[in-house]
């Protein structure tokens, strides 16, 4: 079904990133929200690209459908880069012979 001008548009972006992040949400999120951007968003200190598009349409959409900037916020509200990951040191396997045992 094709979207209807922007607003139809917007409502149609919302529900395809709703059901791209189903498996993304808690139990207290609220009903029908995008639920929030985890730690586990963020890769090299950065949102990964599928969470990034997500939030830019969740902007967008809130932008022409105002109602919905609730159920968005989550998304909305988080910040592009981490906060913590420039602290973090990822380690890396030992090269070399594979210990004893």
């Amino acid at each position: 079904m094709p979207a209807s001008g922007p607003i139809g548009l917007a409502i149609k972006g919302y529900l395809v990133a709703h059901m791209a992040r189903i498996e993304d949400l808690e139990p207290d999120d609220p009903c029908m929200s995008l639920g929030t951007i985890k730690r586990d968003d963020y890769f090299n200190g950065m949102l990964i690209f599928r969470e990034q598009g997500i939030r830019s349409l969740a902007e967008d959409a809130a932008r022409f459908v105002p109602e919905i900037a609730p159920l968005v916020a989550g998304i909305v509200d988080a910040p592009a880069a981490s906060l913590i990951a420039p602290n973090v040191v990822r380690l890396r396997p030992r090269r070399g012979k594979p210990p004893a045992g």
